[in-house]
């Protein structure tokens, strides 16, 4: 009897020691995991690229997309501080949402090479081709990527352009990418019609993100082959369209006075007698060679372009 309760007693010890180790042996590799993340995303702001390469290989299971107390990844600090060495070593292990919203912080910042790095890594490009594949899909529906700090709709062509950057926007024009030109106000097809249930604010907001891409100096000077009539008429139509917008009124009448600058700065660089002429007596579609006299001036007067 003595020795069965001697057996029971030793069994019990045992079994508890078998069913705290891996306890103990569990919270400390939280807390090394922990540890681990914290030097990672310390390295990753503070550009230490021989850390991240050390730990990611010696510790490949590691979340390379953990965040910090303010949810920030890894990527998105080394973006921020402009580390392009981080950036393409993060890339690598990055997941494709990840690799968009670091585009868009790249492109916000203006850090323009960390941003071509990006739109034209592999990864990000096979995702280009795998959305055209599915279909074009309207931005509206996005949903936004958790903690960004840019709306769903907003695109790197429409961000670029909106900052005037000359690089970025000529290279995704190149890869056939545009700006969608929303519907008109008065557009009562069911699509529209089922946007404005949905959140009329958030379309009003779609279609002036979508507005000032299409506005922009960028944007035209690469995409439109007469720009100055395609600025004389965007700007006639956004005049319209601050008459009949409630929400942002203001907004758009600053995109046609921008525009009508726009005119104005091109108009400046005219050089010679025969440039003047050619620009002033510039009439019909951009590639049709028709001229009459005074035919742009005679435009400016029609859409009351007053600056030019």
């Amino acid at each position: 009897m003595f020795i069965q309760r001697v057996q029971k007693t030793s069994r019990r010890a045992v079994s508890s020691r078998q069913y705290n180790v891996p306890q103990l042996s569990t919270d400390s590799s939280n807390r090394v995991y922990a540890n681990l993340e914290d030097e990672f995303l310390h390295a990753a702001e503070s550009g230490d690229v021989h850390t991240i390469t050390r730990i990611m290989k010696a510790h490949p299971e590691m979340d390379t997309e953990c965040i910090d107390a303010l949810g920030r990844s890894p990527l998105r600090l080394a973006v921020k501080n402009e580390h392009l060495e981080v950036v393409q070593v993060l890339l690598e292990k990055s997941s494709q949402q990840h690799m968009y919203e670091a585009a868009l912080l790249a492109i916000s910042a203006g850090h323009i090479q960390i941003a071509e790095t990006i739109l034209k890594h592999k990864k990000y490009l096979d995702m280009c081709r795998g959305k055209k594949k599915l279909g074009a899909t309207d931005d509206f529906y996005k949903t936004a990527f958790p903690d960004s700090q840019f709306s769903p709709d907003i695109t790197p062509l429409i961000l670029a352009s909106q900052k005037n950057q000359y690089e970025i926007v000529q290279l995704l024009l190149l890869r056939g990418e545009t700006i969608m030109k929303p519907h008109k106000f008065s557009c009562a097809c069911q699509e529209c019609q089922k946007k404005i249930e949905i959140d009329q604010l958030r379309l009003a907001k779609y279609r002036l993100n979508a507005y000032r891409g299409l506005a922009s100096e960028a944007y035209i000077s690469l995409s439109s082959k007469d720009p100055i009539s395609t600025a004389f008429e965007l700007a006639a139509e956004l005049r319209r369209f601050s008459s009949i917008e409630k929400h942002f009124k203001c907004e758009y009448i600053d995109l046609a006075d921008q525009l009508s600058d726009y005119v104005v700065k091109l108009l400046d660089r005219i050089r010679t007698q025969k440039e003047l002429e050619l620009v002033l007596n510039k009439r019909g579609k951009p590639d049709q060679e028709k001229f009459s006299s005074l035919a742009r001036f005679k435009l400016a007067l029609k859409y009351k372009e007053k600056k030019t």
